[in-house]
């Protein structure tokens, strides 16, 4: 068996910490040189979570003949998941998502 104490496992390895050094330099230098691109793609997978527009309710608005359809769609009985597939076919770019639906649903 290994004979480690506790605080030698506890503590980071070397490779660990100048990999950490590694990438904070690389950081420091993209800032000295000005390089807003390179920065901004380090940092892009802090941000990755906000690379989705459909978060916010604002980016979800339906426009106003897309209201209509949802409104004709649903006094005829169709159901929301019905009638999202059939707005995303007439518009790729869409970017609601099911309760965007029933939100609507509930202006009527």
């Amino acid at each position: 068996m290994d004979n480690i104490t506790d605080e030698e496992q506890e503590a980071p390895q070397s490779s660990d910490i100048d990999r950490e050094l590694l990438e904070l330099n690389e950081v420091i230098d993209l800032i000295k040189s000005n390089s807003i691109e390179h920065i901004s793609e380090l940092l892009q997978p802090i941000n990755s979570n906000n690379t989705n527009n459909t978060c916010h309710p604002s980016h979800r608005r339906f426009l106003r003949d897309e209201f209509i359809r949802i409104r004709e769609m649903t006094m005829s009985g169709i159901a929301p998941r019905q009638i999202l597939t059939s707005l995303r076919q007439s518009n790729a770019n869409l970017q609601s998502i099911s309760r965007s639906i029933y939100n609507a649903m509930a202006k009527i």
